[in-house]
């Protein structure tokens, strides 16, 4: 079945991919559209492992691709919870990847990765404007249960080539790409020129160079106003990741997501706190990071190819 299946990961610029890259006119790519995909992904991640039925969910995935195979294009199936979820430490990634193995036979993949330091601070703050609680410390480090009743984040998730080479020994070593999100910030056009090659529909130059590169980056909130959230989550917000706050009030959740975003609240804040703020949360992830991630990041550099050192990853 030809088409790319783009895994994610979480905070890797998927929402740019989805809407400016595999949606662009002069692209012969094309997503089967994020709403139709989250629908069909639910059945792909969420259905229970005695009840997936690999062909029902093949043949339901069929019409949108081939819609966009008769427009001459090639199918792009993009949702980044298909590479697991970080909140639940990626507990079922293989799961996924061997059901997107069973219905998008001879497909090719795409994963883009990110440094661990990186990728673990902006998935904290996505955690806590999600409404989480945790301290940085309780969400990296969660209670201990011997019966591990319930997934929980988990650090392992980050170590890339574990995934990798899983996709690779269910599709093929050169149907499966992984890029680093530091090369779509140092080049995006050189990012989706090579994305292009893969997925054998070269883009010129001249479109790459293009596209609105500067609509990815979003600024996060500081680590003071994350902090502000995230004690308005203890009050106001349920959620699976806080199911029973003191007052379960959505409109006062929102007020307090307000106040995190805000320039304007942001500006009254002392910049000596922003600063101190921002140091500890750093602290904080370098004593739970330290060289965890060395040895597993020299295997992914040498599965891929891809200078890893030269973006700033711990090799």
């Amino acid at each position: 079945m030809s088409a790319l299946v783009h895994i994610g990961y979480h905070k890797t610029a998927s929402t740019w991919l989805q809407v400016h890259l595999f949606k662009h006119p002069d692209v012969g790519l094309r997503s089967i559209g994020k709403s139709a995909i989250d629908v069909r992904a639910r059945e792909l991640v969420s259905t229970r492992a005695l009840e997936f039925d690999a062909q029902a969910v093949r043949e339901r995935f069929a019409p949108a691709l081939d819609e966009v195979r008769e427009r001459g294009l090639l199918p792009v199936v993009s949702n980044e919870r298909l590479s697991g979820h970080p909140v639940s430490g990626g507990f079922d990634s293989k799961e996924i990847a061997d059901r997107l193995a069973e219905v998008f036979p001879g497909a090719k993949v795409l994963m883009v990765i990110r440094e661990q330091r990186s990728m673990i601070r902006s998935v904290y703050k996505q955690y806590v404007l999600a409404g989480g609680p945790c301290t940085f410390p309780k969400f990296v480090d969660g209670p201990e249960d011997p019966n591990a009743r319930v997934p929980q984040f988990d650090l392992g998730f980050y170590q890339y080539d574990r995934l990798l080479r899983h996709y690779r020994s269910r599709f093929g070593d050169g149907n499966v790409l992984a890029l680093p999100y530091e090369q779509f910030v140092r080049d995006p056009p050189g990012f989706v020129e090579a994305i292009g090659a893969f997925a054998g529909r070269p883009i010129a130059p001249e479109v790459a160079g293009s596209m609105k590169f500067r609509e990815v980056r979003h600024r996060t909130p500081p680590a003071v106003m994350i902090g502000l959230t995230r004690w308005g989550n203890r009050l106001a917000r349920r959620s699976q990741y806080h199911p029973a706050p003191v007052v379960d009030s959505p409109r006062l959740f929102a007020g307090v997501q307000r106040v995190a975003r805000s320039e304007t609240v942001r500006g009254l804040v002392p910049r000596r706190l922003l600063e101190s703020r921002d140091r500890a949360l750093e602290a904080m992830i370098e004593a739970a990071v330290g060289d965890r991630y060395v040895e597993s990041n020299r295997r992914t550099a040498e599965l891929t190819g891809l200078d890893l050192g030269g973006y700033g990853w711990a090799v």
